[in-house]
């Protein structure tokens, strides 16, 4: 506002920067600030108004129209509008959820053979469809496909930064950051191939496999803990790999060459892993650093941690760094930190950032918004998003100035009223500069939220304009629209893959009679899945609910060499034989995570863990010393047997918080008491 009112100023001292045989090009649409208005009127002798296409024609006769996309004209004005022609130019259709709804509109042009570049995509909701058609052209894409390289479309707006891996990573590092350098946000950072690594490395790097390096550490949260870790880890293999294979324990099996290949692939892979954590670390700002320190601390990590493969990822980077560097220009310039909570503003960075924002290209399908699309002269126009909760709006007064506030302020102050009649003045105009054959479509039903939704009202206003019925009702006009589109395509030669291809022939009319013979054929897995739930849901104990024979024989517990039947093993066994199987017959257990809870140091099992080994080794030290237990004697060595368990499991389980930590070993304290008590009451 401050340069509008500056320069407009200038202009009316008379001190105008223009040559005079400048002209300025103003539409006469063209939506203006009073401020924009005033600055344009100081230029009104250099200027030549352009004239746009006629919102209606008062008084048109029958007949006058060459289309019916001409008739939506009228919106504005329905009662003065001419008959239609019923020519089909325009279009109705429904969808059950938005990303039905823009697969409605691949599936339009893939049935009627439209060529992508006589296609454009006009939406009322930048946030929603924007990102839903970005996706859903890189799910038909070639593997590894980017925009502006292999998909076929531009966008007026661009795409959010956050599609691509510098806007992700950095979202990654702002909850690595806050959570105290958590190993969960690193695995997933390094998993999503987020992260640099050597040049040399990138051709057989496998991310997947880095990120399991780096989950079976156990380091949890904390910047110190992840190195001394991978140097622990690195230690253990290459003493295993340096091993005398010719004098190994009786039990300890001598390592095969697959064996040890796949020991030094995991020693390369630390390697790696150590890299990777030492440059992340090195830009991971302390919790006490300031606003300042901070934003150089992203700018710098997005320039020599984050990684960049594509044109988009390059694009999102440069965009990224300019936003950072310009935040910490003014933050230098302050004194102290601001008002801003800077991880907020970080943290939406990604999504208000854009990039890649283009004009309409030969051979690709082209997106804008409707407040400014239109423009490319195309022959087939798709509006979507024309359901009543995002167009025209619902017109709620501003609760902190109301709109007889704002009149008795100033009439150029724009009210809700106001701004609802321009949304529809401004659509009206879109319409009219359109050629060619339009198509409208609504989204019926959400299916995140599980409600059921309506068209916009200007949808009713021109089915009467098209239906040439000014009584219709929006009954009618649900009545009048095909069957909404769906996941399932309604015809084969719709189906934009094969999954939508299988869907549409599992759901068609015309039913397949052998229909999981027809299946399976196609799908081998699926039939042995099938098999499976077959048996796990019969009443006969099958293979598939842990009936192995021979292993039973290996875990047989009444045999002479057979398993310890522990309490947590009958436990298991009888709520569950298959889970029995899993865990002590094949040795199957969940990946190794440590989850960081601020409310607890150690669940019940590890808890119980490291009780049971106190205990172990209390009693062997009775046993070995020939004595029975004493409160008064061992009381004190109790606890210093516990203090030593706890030092242990605190270097392999660090507590995120005191309080916590101290409440639970006072507990533990207390536990091992009672049990000395108890055991020295049964021994007397």
């Amino acid at each position: 506002a401050w340069v509008l009112q500056e320069a407009t100023q200038q202009l009316e001292s008379g001190a105008s920067p223009l040559a005079a045989d400048i002209r300025i090009l103003v539409p006469e649409d063209l939506e203006l600030t009073a401020l924009e208005t005033r600055l344009l009127a100081s230029l009104s002798a250099q200027q030549l108004h352009l004239e746009v296409d006629p919102v209606a024609v008062a008084d048109a006769a029958d007949g006058c129209l060459a289309s019916d996309l001409e008739l939506c004209r009228w919106l504005t004005r329905a009662p003065e509008a001419p008959k239609p022609l019923e020519d089909d130019t325009v279009k109705m259709r429904q969808a059950v959820g938005e990303v039905n709804e823009v697969r409605g509109v691949l599936r339009y042009c893939l049935q009627h053979q439209l060529p992508w570049d006589d296609v454009e995509v006009l939406h009322s909701d930048a946030e929603c469809y924007v990102s839903l058609i970005y996706e859903a052209f890189s799910s038909l894409g070639e593997a590894g496909g980017e925009l502006g390289e292999e998909l076929p479309v531009t966008f007026a707006e661009g795409i959010p930064c956050w599609y691509s891996r510098p806007g992700r990573a950095l979202l990654g590092w702002i909850q690595w950051t806050c959570q105290d350098c958590d190993q969960v946000d690193l695995v997933r950072l390094v998993k999503e191939g987020l992260l640099q690594v050597d040049e040399a490395d990138q051709e057989n790097l496998d991310f997947v496999r880095l990120a399991k390096q780096i989950r079976g550490l156990g380091a949890g949260f904390g910047r110190d803990r992840f190195v001394p870790r991978i140097h622990r880890q690195q230690t253990v293999l290459r003493n295993r790999l340096a091993e005398d294979q010719d004098s190994l324990p009786a039990d300890v099996e001598p390592l095969t060459p697959a064996a040890r290949l796949g020991l030094e692939r995991d020693v390369a892979d630390l390697e790696r892993v150590e890299k990777i954590v030492q440059s992340l670390i090195a830009v991971t700002p302390q919790a006490n650093a300031s606003q300042q320190q901070i934003v150089s601390a992203a700018v710098e990590y997005l320039e020599s941690v984050a990684r960049s493969v594509s044109r988009l990822d390059r694009f999102a980077l440069q965009k990224l760094v300019e936003e950072l560097k310009d935040m910490a220009h003014w933050l230098g310039r302050g004194e102290g930190d601001s008002a801003i909570d800077i991880w907020e503003w970080l943290r939406v960075l990604p999504a208000d950032s854009r990039v890649l924002g283009s004009t309409p290209r030969p051979g690709c399908l082209h997106v804008d918004s409707i407040v400014r699309g239109g423009h490319s002269g195309r022959t087939t126009t798709f509006i979507v998003g024309l359901d009543d909760g995002r167009f025209p709006g619902s017109g709620i007064q501003d609760p902190l100035l109301l709109d007889s506030e704002r009149h008795k302020l100033s009439e150029q102050l724009p009210t809700a009223s106001r701004r609802r009649e321009e949304r529809l003045e401004s659509f009206a105009r879109l319409l009219a500069r359109l050629r060619g054959n339009l198509v409208l479509s609504f989204s019926c039903y959400g299916v995140t939220d599980d409600r059921e939704m309506f068209p916009s009202p200007v949808l009713l206003t021109l089915f009467r304009l098209l239906s040439g019925n000014p009584e219709s009702d929006q009954k009618e006009l649900l009545s009048s629209l095909p069957v909404a589109e769906s996941f399932a395509p309604a015809a084969s030669a719709a189906s934009l893959d094969m999954a939508e291809w299988w869907l549409w022939r599992l759901t068609e009319e015309d039913q397949v009679t052998n229909l999981d013979q027809f299946v399976d054929e196609q799908f081998p897995h699926l039939q042995e899945g099938r098999l499976a739930q077959q048996q796990w849901l019969s009443e006969e104990f099958t293979p598939y609910d842990g009936l192995v024979p021979v292993a039973g024989a290996d875990l047989d517990p009444t045999v002479a060499d057979g398993p310890v039947m522990s309490a947590n093993r009958l436990q298991t066994v009888g709520e569950c034989p298959r889970a029995f199987f899993f865990n002590y017959g094949l040795d199957l257990a969940p990946p190794d995570e440590t989850v960081v809870d601020p409310d607890q140091w150690l669940d019940a099992m590890t808890r119980g863990l490291l009780l049971h080994e106190l205990f172990e080794v209390f009693v062997r030290e009775l046993v070995a010393e020939k004595r029975f237990p004493e409160v008064a004697r061992d009381r004190d060595r109790l606890l210093e047997l516990l203090n030593e368990q706890v030092e242990g499991y605190v270097e392999r389980y660090p507590p995120v918080n005191e309080m916590t930590f101290q409440q639970e070993r006072a507990d533990m304290e207390q536990t091992a008491l009672t049990f000395l008590r108890e055991d020295e009451l049964f021994c007397r």
